[in-house]
């Protein structure tokens, strides 16, 4: 080993750490300047996202900054910013994911889907409109009073979003199927941030693989 060779290695692994701290941190500024709610590190809202995390060790890692889309187009504005840069990004939704870097993420941008969280029940047609933001305990309270529950997930406290992209196995799956054959239409977005439906007419492949599920490929989104 040359003398210094040591030295030069761990500048430049240090530069190149700061070259994708200072690109998320780029990205959060441009989607603050639009608009879109960003947490950074030194906020108590940054914080309450990772203790909201069921493992701690997700809840651990410390992303750059934490965007809030309040919406699709929210959500779509974000989704362009990333699609030309190599940033490394996650997405929230209830946090139970154990496994670090699905729903978490060290020293990139994470996008926590809790802002995505209306419940509307259309009485005429007993259908309901579920934010991807929502816990399921949350979920079945906005339906209080309707006489309907949700096949949804068996803990209150799951993420409507990471569940049903992973299909969803409920109490009520041996009346009524896995929680995402109940779905009648996903609002996504998709990974150059145009906005699509995805049902039995429109999109269908879209529709069928979204319960394969992998959350770094796609975003679900309900305004």
């Amino acid at each position: 080993m040359r003398p210094g060779q040591t030295w030069r290695t761990a500048i430049v692994t240090s530069l190149a750490a700061f070259c994708s701290l200072a690109t998320a941190a780029d990205i959060c500024s441009k989607l603050n300047q639009q608009g879109i709610t960003i947490e950074n590190r030194l906020t108590i809202p940054f914080l309450n996202v990772l203790q909201d995390y069921w493992s701690t060790a997700c809840g651990d890692l410390r992303p750059t900054c934490i965007a809030s889309p309040k919406s699709a187009l929210e959500m779509s504005q974000i989704v362009k910013e990333l699609h030309d840069i190599d940033t490394l990004f996650a997405v929230k939704s209830g946090g139970h994911m154990p496994n670090n870097g699905f729903a978490s993420i060290q020293d990139g941008l994470l996008i926590t889907t809790q802002n995505l969280n209306n419940v509307i029940y259309n009485a005429e047609d007993q259908t309901a409109i579920i934010g991807p933001g929502l816990s399921w305990e949350d979920a079945q309270k906005g339906l209080d009073g309707t006489g309907r529950t949700l096949v949804g997930g068996r803990l209150g406290g799951v993420g409507v979003g990471g569940y049903m992209l992973g299909g969803g196995l409920s109490f009520l799956s041996s009346q009524y199927g896995w929680a995402a054959n109940n779905v009648i239409n996903f609002e996504v977005v998709l990974a150059n941030g145009t906005i699509v439906n995805a049902n039995e007419k429109e999109n269908t492949g879209t529709q069928m693989s979204i319960a394969s599920w992998d959350p770094r490929q796609r975003m679900t989104v309900e305004q």
